[in-house]
């Protein structure tokens, strides 16, 4: 059977490829937030060490959105990376993981917007990982 390659990937689908491919690399995944809920996206534990992410989609989720079923413009893009990324300190000081990072769509304006932040990431010694149905892209991982 053959896969359809969708135009954009939900919040909730980044979540859960990216929680596969955590738990395909020794993670233990804590908990995992959907796009309605508050906090971090995704916990997770290996060795004893915790990870916290912050994930967003490339598009709307929500049904009966004015942009339900497109995909987010660049502008949205910028935002949505610029969001994820002011919760990174957040979540370090509410949860006191060990690593944070933030996970986005393999697209090509999240991957503008990722590389104008991405020395700041470094700074932070944050994560940043890019997601399609594809896989898993570290850009910068913290462990």
């Amino acid at each position: 059977m053959q896969s359809i390659k969708k135009e954009y990937l939900t919040e909730d689908e980044i979540t859960e490829i990216f929680s596969d491919y955590l738990t395909q690399n020794g993670w233990k995944i804590i908990s995992r937030a959907t796009g309605r809920n508050k906090g971090a996206d995704i916990v997770a534990e290996r060795k004893g060490k915790t990870l916290c992410v912050e994930a967003k989609g490339g598009g709307s989720q929500t049904k009966g959105s004015v942009r339900y079923g497109k995909p987010f413009t660049r502008l949205q893009c910028q935002k949505h990376t610029d969001v994820a990324f002011a919760c990174l300190p957040r979540m370090s000081a509410r949860y006191k993981p060990d690593y944070i990072g933030m996970v986005l769509p393999d697209d090509l304006h999240h991957g503008q917007s990722v590389a104008e932040i991405l020395p700041a990431i470094k700074k932070l010694e944050a994560g940043i990982w890019l997601v399609s149905q594809e896989g898993v892209k570290a850009l910068n991982s913290p462990f």
